[in-house]
C-alpha cells in the first residue's frame, strides 16, 4: 500500500505517514488507533512482536490460573514433565 493510500484509509496526510514510516515523528495515539482500525487490527497486534500469542483460548487461561496456583517446587515438576513430553 502506497503512502497516499495509506494516508486517505486513516484519514491524515501523506506527508505524516512518511514521517511515522521513516521513524522521523511518532504518531499520536489517536493516530494509531485510526491505522489499527484501517487495517482491522488491535493495539496489541499493532504492538506485538510475536514473541506471544495474541490472544489465549479458554483452555489455555484454564491452565494459566492452575498454574498460577502451584508452588515453586510443583511447577518445577510440571516443567521436567512437560519437557519429558515433548522429548518423545
Amino acid at each position: 500500500m502506497e503512502y497516499v493510500q495509506i494516508s486517505k484509509t486513516v484519514f491524515d496526510f501523506p506527508i505524516n505517514i512518511v514521517q511515522f514510516d521513516k521513524s522521523w515523528e511518532c504518531p499520536s495515539l489517536c493516530t494509531l488507533i485510526r491505522i489499527c482500525d484501517a487495517f482491522g487490527i488491535t493495539l496489541s497486534q499493532f504492538f506485538n512482536d510475536g514473541s506471544e500469542p495474541l490472544s489465549l483460548s479458554v483452555r489455555q487461561k484454564e491452565l494459566i490460573k492452575k498454574w498460577s496456583d502451584l508452588s515453586e517446587s510443583q511447577k518445577e515438576k510440571v516443567d521436567i514433565f512437560i519437557s519429558g513430553m515433548l522429548i518423545q
